[in-house]
């Protein structure tokens, strides 16, 4: 924010914590955010503190408030962050299945469209007579 930063867009996990943060942040006050940590136990909670004053050593005037924006997949999760985030959620990135970079395991059996069926064979054809 101290750079001029006019966008934070963020798509890992459900960011509930990150607009207030921002909020926070607009006005040189400290903030907290929880990290999920593996192998920790029910009464581990673990924070990550970060106080600008303590790094900047003064108090300027307020920043500008960047907008926050969230990625998503779902209209679920759409409404959920517009209901339960620490902060003003601004707008959302919509991506589509083909985003990628989603690292649970395929659930049920595998349903391709006709152009992707057809892709397939195409490959798998293209493998058999090389």
């Amino acid at each position: 924010m101290l750079a001029g930063v006019h966008y934070v867009l963020m798509g890992a996990g459900i960011p509930f914590k990150i607009s207030g943060v921002l909020d926070l942040f607009v006005n040189h006050e400290p903030a907290t955010y929880p990290l999920t940590v593996t192998g920790a136990g029910a009464d581990d909670a673990t924070m990550l503190a970060f106080d600008p004053q303590a790094v900047v050593g003064v108090t300027g005037p307020p920043l500008a408030q960047p907008q926050f924006l969230a990625i998503i997949a779902s209209d679920v999760l759409a409404l959920t962050l517009q209901r339960r985030a620490s902060g003003r959620v601004n707008g959302f990135i919509v991506e589509g299945p083909t985003a990628g970079g989603h690292n649970a395991p395929p659930r049920g059996a595998l349903q391709l469209s006709d152009r992707a069926s057809r892709c397939m064979a195409r490959a798998m054809s293209s493998i058999s007579t090389s």
